[in-house]
């Protein structure tokens, strides 16, 4: 039996069990007040968190029942991703207010909140304003996370990557490139959790040293880049497109 989870715009999340017919019932109906922007299950299968529009990320058990409602972000603020460690016992959501924040899984407890709206310097008020996190992953260590935030979406502007120190809640890195319209919010990091893949442009994936900030590769489509991801021994990368094509590279 496998299991699937769908987040949907209506405003809950749900399991399926899949046999050797799809299912057409959900096993379980995982709600939430505003449409569910992401869904996973955590890597060692027991958990689940979601992120949704009604500002709440939540923590369920794999049949999904609810465990934690993770509250803290803005006042209407939506949650637009949340993703677990690596050894499940934290999760990171992203959010509109601007802000990572760290969770313990087991509890719930707010553990640490990552501030974006201050690390622009050199920026107009109205942009600095804007800034919103649309993404943010663990390497396999938990002493860090890697964000991604930009400007509200349908803008283009600044895409800045940022490495953290969890413990301190301190800004130990800030890769900063252009972002054009239509840009997906794509993060991945490679095995070794030296190197990421983003895509500030919609055609453009782009390979970065995270503690050089060297842009060490440029990997093009004819259309938006919707996927990008490491082979699991980091020796190659393969995109997914628009154009139809799925393309393989050497990392």
């Amino acid at each position: 039996m496998i299991l699937t989870l769908l987040a949907t715009s209506n405003g809950w999340a749900g399991i399926e069990k899949l046999n050797m017919q799809p299912a057409e019932i959900p096993v379980k109906i995982l709600w939430h007040e505003g449409e569910v922007n992401y869904a996973e299950f955590s890597p060692d299968g027991s958990k689940i968190v979601t992120a949704s529009s009604d500002k709440y990320a939540r923590i369920w058990d794999s049949d999904g029942n609810i465990l934690h409602i993770l509250r803290g972000h803005g006042y209407e603020k939506k949650v637009v991703h949340a993703a677990f460690s690596q050894d499940s016992q934290q999760v990171v959501t992203s959010s509109y207010d601007g802000t990572a924040r760290v969770w313990d899984v087991q509890t719930g407890q707010l553990l640490q909140t990552l501030k974006h709206e201050k690390i622009l310097k050199n920026t107009d008020e109205s942009e600095t304003r804007k800034r919103i996190v649309i993404n943010a992953a663990f390497p396999s260590a938990n002493k860090y996370i890697i964000t991604l935030s930009t400007v509200i979406a349908g803008m283009g502007g600044r895409l800045n990557t940022h490495l953290w120190d969890i413990q301190k809640g301190q800004l130990l890195q800030n890769i900063e490139t252009y972002r054009s319209l239509g840009n997906t919010n794509i993060i991945k990091i490679h095995p070794n959790d030296r190197e990421l893949i983003i895509v500030p442009n919609e055609k453009q994936a782009e390979v970065w040293n995270i503690q050089t900030k060297q842009r060490l590769q440029i990997l093009t489509h004819e259309d938006t880049i919707l996927h990008a991801e490491f082979s699991p021994d980091g020796t190659k990368i393969i995109t997914a497109s628009f154009d139809k094509e799925a393309r393989l590279w050497d990392a």
